[in-house]
């Protein structure tokens, strides 16, 4: 196995950790803890029993709340069935005038294990430096004995910033009081769990279920104990809390009404047998959704009431069916994870890869089962989603394996810069000595010259002018010297020197004192014609979309004594035929490399949306592309110029043109010189014979008259690549590309770039950055 199929399982593996956890915080383990519920529940001992105020009573009594008479009236009835508990999933605040609360207060005072609630205000962002009035009788209800105090601070507790505790008068009869609070978690309202313990203070205060279920059993205060290791002990049974929070699960044991529930209104009437409630643990609470109280949206249902959460959380300890977590089975869960994914793509030969993923398949049903299962016999929750998440992975490694390596060459790590020639990016200012000392012999010098003396009246009208008169020396000097300062001066910047000259324009060097850069400057000769400014335009427009690293640059259009001038970028090079006259051959892995870089600036080209003259066109084609118009610099940078010629992709501009050959004929197409309608392949075609000459050291086409020429060209007729210079796979690259058919060549510059990037994997094995210095070095000696 290669070190890219290694590392790609190594960041797999890296991304199914990371997933995993990223899955249990936007609710993937939330899901599967609802599927538990899917299915009924068996029946559980009837230890408790709900009160209900339903929608029956609700008819027969009237709307909530109710009289305290007449919850003194229900209350009285409860008690006399002796019950072991009464739970009072009702909030019982002070209310001005005594009459109000003498019968309920006398009820309660007959009630032995009575259970009241309160309520606490929380706020994460606060903790808690103030302390809170605690009233002595709700103060009696903490936890009284706390073992392993210091481990507390392992458990994430909820603080209180508020208490609200119910009317004094009734907390004096109560037993027990814990707090009603069951908030739900911020990614989502479905309830699946309580919280047991609340931090008010210094203290620590047990939920309304844990209160109850101490009355229950008639539980003294050594026997109720928080273990700071993460229990609440309540006699010889143990409730585990979470260390986020000090919650547990709610096993819920199916939908509303599982629990034996009464109507509050059946027990007003008289209509209970008394011994449903004898020696039982008693909860009395709303169970009418239509109330808008105390409801609770659950894995079980959208409409749980809240008293049925207390009575489920309490039933989960006295059956001791408390939902753990996986413990052991969790760790089994994430090695089938880790068996699945990476551990098939390792085991199983490629060939096996179908079999691996049908064989996970298959394990993830099973592991999806075996946690449904487990939840069912133990009350043990294991999360599967690792396992679902390893076999997506290893899906995606079954796709990645399958793709021909010629599809995914493209993305191999490929870097042709060198550190070594880093240093000369950064040319130093040019001192004075360095500027244009003379006037360049050049149309586009003369005509500026020609101008600046007509508007200046200088005694010369060019250093090369022969009919200049020396009329006095010291004044001719002088004149020229003003001469020459006024035309060095070019697109905001001093002319250094003529880089070039050819048939439609002159290129200079200028150095911008301001902005400390050099420029090249493009000057249209004077006089030309209207399809040749009508190109410079085209030319000026199209250069204003290329912003590539493997295109030249261009910066700023202006006028240079009335002739139009670009200011591009400057390349410290040469052109690739200039190379070819120092060098004769280039190696294979320069020209791989040569080839792999015009590929990234052909692709840019042809994909990159340009704006001309109002409308927006998908592509450019080059049309010109020859060793000539490509440069190398001292640096090793390879830099794709001179659109002198390029037009969009999905037209013809300049229509005029069609009726003669545009370009250099030994580099165009056959469908160039043929008048067809020409596209992006036929840059691919220009850029074949480009390498063919740069890796053999003569052209693909090398005859001398035009009609031998173009019949070659026509029919295909180019001397095979001798395989003493280039290696085979790169011989195909460049005859495929060369083709007469474009349809028998690259369909895109990136296809042509993923083949010779599949070359350079297979046949060279120096480093790619030394490639290109190597070069520059051997041009530069």
């Amino acid at each position: 196995m290669d070190i890219r199929k290694i590392s790609i399982l190594g960041v797999g593996t890296v991304l199914l950790i990371g997933s995993s956890i990223v899955s249990m915080l936007i609710g993937a383990e939330d899901f599967f803890y609802g599927l538990n519920f899917l299915s009924s529940r068996k029946p559980t001992t009837d230890a408790v029993v709900i009160v209900g105020v339903d929608p029956a009573s609700v008819n027969a009594v009237g709307g909530w709340p109710w009289s305290r008479s007449t919850l003194a009236n229900l209350f009285e009835r409860i008690q006399q069935a002796s019950p072991k508990a009464v739970a009072l999933d009702l909030f019982f605040p002070k209310r001005d005038g005594v009459e109000q609360n003498d019968s309920l207060a006398h009820v309660f005072s007959r009630m032995p294990h009575l259970v009241l609630p309160f309520s606490f205000g929380i706020d994460p962002t606060v903790h808690n430096e103030m302390p809170i009035d605690v009233s002595p009788h709700l103060y009696s209800s903490r936890f009284q004995m706390l073992a392993n105090p210091n481990a507390m601070q392992g458990i994430t507790v909820y603080r209180a910033i508020s208490a609200s505790a119910p009317d004094s008068q009734f907390l004096i009869h109560a037993a027990r009081s814990g707090f009603m609070n069951v908030p739900t978690r911020k990614n989502g309202q479905v309830l699946r769990e309580v919280i047991h313990v609340v931090q008010i203070n210094d203290d620590y205060y047990p939920s309304f279920g844990l209160a109850a279920l101490a009355a229950y059993r008639d539980l003294g205060p050594t026997s109720f104990t928080l273990d700071g290791a993460g229990t609440v002990h309540v006699g010889n049974l143990d409730v585990p809390l979470s260390s986020y929070a000090a919650s547990t699960r709610v096993n819920f044991r199916g939908r509303a009404g599982t629990i034996k529930t009464v109507s509050a209104g059946d027990v007003l009437r008289g209509a209970i047998d008394p011994s449903v409630f004898a020696q039982k643990l008693v909860f009395v609470g709303i169970t009418d959704p239509g109330a808008g109280v105390d409801v609770f949206a659950t894995p079980v249902g959208p409409q749980f009431p809240g008293v049925e959460v207390w009575a489920n959380a309490v039933l989960d300890i006295l059956e001791k069916t408390p939902v753990r977590s996986g413990g052991i089975f969790e760790i089994l869960m994430w090695c089938l994870a880790f068996f699945i994914f990476p551990g098939l793509a390792f085991i199983l030969p490629a060939k096996k890869n179908i079999l691996a993923v049908i064989v996970s398949a298959g394990l993830c049903i099973c592991a999806v089962g075996g946690s449904l299962a487990l939840f069912r016999m133990v009350s043990s929750f294991v999360n599967p989603m690792p396992v679902l998440i390893a076999w997506v992975f290893g899906v995606c490694w079954l796709a990645l394996s399958r793709i021909k390596p010629e599809l995914v060459a493209g993305s191999a790590n490929l870097c042709f810069e060198s550190d070594s020639l880093a240093m000369l990016e950064v040319l130093p200012p040019p001192s004075e000595n360095d500027f244009c000392k003379v006037i360049p012999q050049t149309d586009t010098a003369h005509f500026v010259v020609k101008k600046l003396t007509a508007q200046n009246h200088f005694a010369v009208v060019a250093a090369h002018d022969s009919t200049m008169v020396e009329t006095n020396t010291a004044a001719l000097q002088a004149s020229e010297s003003a001469l020459l300062a006024a035309f060095g001066d070019l697109c905001n910047g001093r002319i250094i020197k003529l880089l070039g000259s050819g048939g439609m324009a002159d290129v200079y060097l200028i150095w911008n004192a301001r902005m400390e850069v050099y420029r090249a400057v493009k000057v249209v000769k004077p006089e030309q014609s209207e399809s040749v400014m009508s190109r410079f335009e085209t030319e000026i427009r199209i250069l204003a979309h290329m912003n590539h690293p493997h295109i030249v640059q261009s910066y700023a259009v202006m006028q240079w004594h009335s002739l139009p001038c670009i200011e591009m970028e400057y390349v410290n090079g040469i052109s690739l035929d200039e190379v070819l006259t120092r060098c004769k051959v280039l190696s294979a892995p320069q020209v791989i490399a040569i080839g792999i870089l015009v590929c990234k600036a052909l692709s840019y080209a042809h994909r990159h949306s340009v704006t001309l003259y109002g409308t927006v066109y998908k592509g450019v084609i080059h049309r010109d592309l020859k060793p000539a118009n490509i440069m190398l610099s001292r640096t090793g940078h390879i830099k794709l110029t001179d659109f002198g010629i390029a037009r969009p992709n999905e037209v013809s501009l300049h229509t005029g043109e069609s009726q003669s050959i545009v370009g250099t004929i030994p580099y165009l197409a056959p469908e160039q010189v043929d008048g067809i309608s020409i596209t992006h392949r036929a840059d691919i075609y220009a850029l074949g014979v480009t390498l063919y000459e740069l890796v053999c050291g003569e052209r693909a086409l090398p005859q001398k008259d035009l009609t031998s020429l173009l019949q070659a060209k026509t029919t295909g007729t180019i001397k095979p690549l001798p395989t003493s210079l280039v290696p085979p796979l790169l011989s195909d690259v460049i005859h495929k590309a060369v083709a007469v058919d474009p349809e028998h060549r690259y369909a895109t510059a990136l296809d042509m770039e993923q083949a010779l990037t599949k070359v350079w994997t297979q046949f060279i094995k120096e480093p790619s950055e030394t490639v290109l210095e190597k070069l520059v070095r051997r041009v530069w000696n």
